[in-house]
């Protein structure tokens, strides 16, 4: 399709036109000792001589695509120019627009060969960056890193591009879910990759500061691993990490997540799995839905109702403790009891609020072996979600704090953040149809 003669003409041209002011402005910049005016013309001679030549590039492609067209069914009706932001600054390209005239529908091929959505202003790279980095800071935070970089994009358009990709992702989610649980065709269920026969699952969830009636919105977040493998001194990695979190019904969640777990495992060769919680109702709900399943109480939280409620009494901490140890559920009433008759006003609730954790969390307390590789669930917690959503000032409608948890969750578990929508799909599909329609003739 490209000549490569015409090509090497046009970078020499290209050299010819761009060169000699260039030259002039370095030995300038040299002569003032300037170190960072120079870098940055030396970076803005290069884009610009990038972006020319893909610009020329662009235009010998789009002739070839004229050449091989039908001309009995298109009709070349003129030229359109788009403008692209691409990582390296702004691309201006021309391309021509053809009419069929069986169908009366409108083409311009060299969009559809560069898979190129209509009216879509920011390049695919870009409009990546934008995502990546709103998943690590605030939108306004975003658009200004980006603009030290490249041509400025508003924080508003970095706000739209995440909600679109969150709202494709919890497409995704919710397909996953119906494939599962509403009898969907097998043929439409991806077959799992991996096969184990134990599974560690977590769920917890992260409250956040929420506008409208409502205060605060809770984000639930379920993660699953095959275990942990040492990566270093002290440092473990979790195996086969994957993460579901929304703002959804506990069930929902459990089914949105059972959905997407089975797209990397085989639930059926499951034989146990060990689910961690905090012991939140809707946590423990995940007992229900998962194969061979047994609650395990979370100990960062069960330590945490240990302290609140004996944490400066060391010897009264240590007894509860050892009771604990020794799984016995007499043993730790006994010890509780004492306690309470020893205690006036909150000490005592305290004590009281204690005793109603570990009985309805009882079975999720005694131990087994099972829950060797659990308490991972804090730190990713904190890692992949809190650190982004409950930074200082920050509060979100809950359908903008639900979509920036899905595209979260999905970069936890390994997934590209493609930023290209259904919509766009199609778009690109139907474009790329007449080129290949015209290529075969």
């Amino acid at each position: 399709m490209l000549d490569v003669r015409h090509l090497a003409d046009e970078i020499l041209q290209q050299a010819r036109d761009l060169l000699p002011s260039w030259i002039e402005q370095v030995a300038n910049l040299l002569s003032q000792g300037d170190f960072v005016a120079f870098e940055t013309s030396l970076c803005t001679f290069a884009d610009q001589f990038a972006l020319r030549l893909f610009e020329r590039m662009l235009h010998m492609a789009d002739d070839a695509l004229m050449q091989t067209r039908d001309r009995a069914r298109y009709e070349l009706v003129g030229t359109r120019e788009r403008t692209l932001v691409t990582s390296r600054g702004e691309l201006h390209v021309k391309r021509r627009m053809y009419r069929d005239r069986e169908t009366g529908t409108y083409h311009m091929p060299l969009d559809a060969l560069l898979g190129l959505g209509a009216r879509e202003r920011l390049s695919p790279k870009v409009r990546m960056h934008l995502v990546d980095l709103a998943t690590r800071m605030s939108y306004h935070q975003a658009a200004w890193t980006l603009a030290q970089f490249m041509p400025h994009v508003s924080a508003m358009r970095v706000w739209q591009e995440v909600q679109r990709l969150g709202a494709t992702l919890d497409e995704a989610v919710k397909a996953k879910r119906e494939a599962r649980y509403a009898g969907k065709d097998a043929r439409t269920i991806q077959d799992p990759k991996r096969r184990v026969s134990k599974l560690y699952v977590e769920a917890d969830g992260m409250w956040v500061r929420a506008r409208g009636s409502k205060r605060h919105a809770e984000v639930k977040i379920v993660l699953a691993y095959e275990g942990k493998q040492a990566v270093g001194r002290d440092r473990r990695k979790l195996v086969g990490r994957q993460v579901v979190a929304g703002i959804v019904p506990g069930q929902a969640v459990w089914e949105e997540a059972v959905g997407a777990f089975s797209e990397t495992w085989d639930l059926e060769q499951v034989s146990c799995s060990v689910v961690g919680t905090d012991g939140a109702a809707w946590a423990k709900q995940g007992v229900d839905v998962l194969p061979g399943a047994v609650h395990r109480l979370d100990l960062y939280h069960l330590y945490k109702h240990l302290r609140m409620a004996f944490g400066v009494e060391k010897a009264a901490y240590a007894e509860i403790c050892e009771a604990l140890e020794r799984g016995d559920w007499s043993q730790v009433e006994a010890v509780l009891r004492r306690a309470e008759r020893v205690r006036r006003g909150s000490a005592r609730e305290r004590v009281r609020s204690l005793r109603r954790y570990l009985r309805a969390n009882w079975e999720g307390i005694r131990r087994d072996g099972a829950a060797e590789s659990l308490g991972a669930m804090e730190g990713q917690v904190f890692h992949q979600f809190a650190r982004r959503m409950k930074r200082h000032g920050g509060w979100w409608s809950e359908e903008g704090a639900h979509r920036l948890a899905r595209v979260l969750a999905a970069r936890a578990s390994g997934q590209k953040l493609t930023v290209v929508t259904k919509q766009e799909q199609n778009e690109r599909a139907a474009r790329r149809a007449f080129v290949e329609r015209e290529s075969v003739k």
